[in-house]
């Protein structure tokens, strides 16, 4: 999974430049003149989820601007300290959750101090109402006058009177309060409530909509008007909800438990899979030889399970998508994860879900991109969004496919043209064989297209230019890009990866054989190291590592076969990245010719 996820950066990140050249962690931030002394004295604490536990942080902002930070635990719970900060206060938690970035916020008084202050996409839609603004704008330039306890008592119970059908369904009591009511994050109760509704804002019209994920009903919200009143319809019997999420969540304990010590058998990891699984071109057997062989995987965990629609049965059976988040042995992210079924069946007169995979025929990957290339001295910057696309098994692609088109924000209408190297192998840029472009450079202006959350549709194509059904019900298949790529104006501000100078001397004699590489990285991330080098007679070899955690300076050694005789080395090249907290990639390539 790891190495699935991860490597393409590495392997292939903007081959089109190849050879072409010839306030966080519990710490106060004060604003510069705050405007009275501290009153309060004490912790608040709650649970920030949406769907599921948010990773991430909560900061609690008080009314002379100062600010605190502390992280949310695996289950969603956070504690701040608030003494010396002065009441009334804003939150803000900014983290994923099933696959998707969130900013969610909330609001306290001095009366919540010792208390309870949930932070949810409804307490987010509570503080939106009280500002008449989107609520990361109030938590920005907060209007703390506003903030009272006659508004948030008004706004609290308006959005519950708008949501009451669904909370009855779930059997929530009458008494429930979205703002401050403890619950924990295991699918009951107000943790089931938030499980099947799902609140998203057009910053453009200020207007909410609240779906409910099972029926697909929806109601709107004018976040500047008052008057709003129209409830959810009831849903109807979700006596069999809460068992369904429950059953969902074994499905991804199950999973994890697996590679908790060690490295399962590729028997025990098919056990946990359908018997149609099919991901990213991977059926059962593939799947579960490749994660339960990667040393890489032990430890790795898939957690923050959110449902993406209804339970849903047919003929083939009852399946369900969600989406979630992929973390490493020790915390890191490794990737947002959407669109994934499962399966429900029957083992001895029990239902049990198992996972279905994402139904994909194509291996397709995208992520944003800053890259530092360096040739022969000379220096050039890059930015922009990495498609990967690869197509290992031909056998099941529903035709002879030409070329794909990938699809989303700050990419042209019609889309990017790729083309594969050849049959089976690697897509690439149109127009940039044989080096294999696979970057997508992107302006300033297109790159602020790219909103949290972006979606790209990834669709394929034969000679006739004929689509072909790619997943089971379509012909596309879709990745999301949490955060956008950094500006071109940012791109001076990233810690690059970096070179030792001594590493730098030594690529210059370079020519097969063992080679130590040094390197400079932020601390606490995944990266790779990827050290080739070429002949003239086009004889090349490459050797890569992809782990985690960074520490300042790294050093890796690769055992290279020494270069054929008579045949001079005519490039060597080191590639070194690592994945952000937003999952961009920082790349800086070294190149000599």
């Amino acid at each position: 999974m790891t190495m699935r996820y991860m490597k393409p950066a590495l392997l292939a990140a903007s081959m089109a430049l190849l050879l072409t050249a010839c306030g966080s962690g519990g710490g106060d931030s004060t604003p510069d003149e705050p405007s009275g002394p501290p009153a309060a004295s004490g912790n608040i604490s709650g649970v920030a989820a949406a769907g599921a536990p948010l990773a991430g942080t909560v900061t609690v902002k008080d009314a002379n601007g100062v600010t605190r930070s502390v992280p949310v635990g695996a289950d969603g719970q956070y504690t701040v300290d608030v003494t010396g900060l002065t009441p009334p206060f804003v939150f803000r938690a900014d983290g994923m959750v099933g696959g998707k970035r969130y900013v969610i916020h909330s609001a306290a008084l001095q009366t919540d101090v010792g208390g309870t202050i949930n932070i949810t996409p409804l307490t987010d839609l509570i503080i939106a109402n009280i500002a008449g603004d989107l609520a990361a704008n109030f938590f920005d330039t907060p209007q703390f006058a506003s903030l009272t306890p006659d508004a948030l008592t008004e706004q609290t119970a308006a959005l519950k009177a708008r949501l009451q059908s669904v909370l009855t369904g779930l059997g929530i009591e009458s008494t429930i309060d979205l703002l401050r009511s403890s619950f924990q994050a295991d699918h009951t109760g107000l943790d089931a409530a938030l499980d099947i509704l799902r609140v998203t804002v057009d910053p453009e019209t200020q207007v909410a909509t609240i779906r409910n994920v099972l029926t697909q009903e929806e109601i709107q919200d004018q976040l500047t008007s008052t008057t709003d009143t129209d409830a959810l319809p009831a849903p109807g019997d979700l006596s069999g909800v809460v068992s369904d999420l429950q059953g969902i969540e074994a499905a991804f304990r199950r999973f994890n438990a697996l590679f908790a010590n060690g490295l399962p058998t590729a028997e025990a990891v098919k056990g946990e899979l359908s018997e149609d699984f099919r991901h990213e071109d991977q059926n059962r057997d593939t799947f579960a030889a490749d994660v339960g062989s990667d040393p890489s995987n032990i430890g790795i965990s898939f957690s923050g399970v959110t449902l993406e629609g209804p339970v849903q049965t047919s003929a083939d059976g009852t399946f369900v998508r969600v989406g979630f988040i992929v973390k490493l042995k020790n915390g890191l992210l490794e990737s947002v994860e959407t669109g994934w079924r499962l399966q429900k069946v029957t083992v001895d007169g029990q239902a049990k879900w198992l996972l279905h995979g994402n139904r994909g025929r194509f291996s397709a990957e995208a992520y944003p991109l800053a890259l530092r290339n360096e040739v022969n001295g000379t220096v050039s910057y890059h930015t922009g969004l990495e498609f990967w696309i690869e197509d290992p098994n031909t056998s099941n692609d529903h035709g002879t496919i030409t070329y794909a088109l990938v699809k989303g924000p700050g990419l042209p209408a019609g889309g990017v043209r790729f083309v594969p190297q050849s049959l089976g192998g690697q897509f690439c840029r149109e127009g940039t064989l044989p080096n294999c472009g696979t970057l997508v450079e992107l302006s300033d202006s297109a790159i602020a297209e790219v909103k949290d959350n972006s979606v790209y549709a990834f669709e394929f194509y034969t000679a006739s230019n004929q689509a072909v059904l790619i997943t089971d019900t379509t012909n596309a298949q879709y990745r999301t890009v949490v955060k956008r790529p950094y500006t071109n104006a940012e791109l001076a501000q990233i810690a690059w990866p970096a070179l030792s100078s001594a590493s730098r001397t030594a690529l210059g004699s370079f020519a097969g054989g063992p080679f130590s590489v040094s390197a400079s990285f932020p601390i606490g991330f995944a990266y790779g190291i990827d050290v080739s080098y070429g002949t003239a007679s086009g004889y090349a070899e490459r050797l890569d590592q992809w782990t985690y955690p960074s520490s300042a300076t790294v050093t890796e050694a690769f055992d290279f076969d020494p270069a054929p005789a008579n045949d001079p080395v005519t490039w060597r090249m080191v590639k070194l990245d690592y994945n952000d907290a937003q999952l961009r990639n920082v790349l800086s390539i070294y190149q000599l010719q």
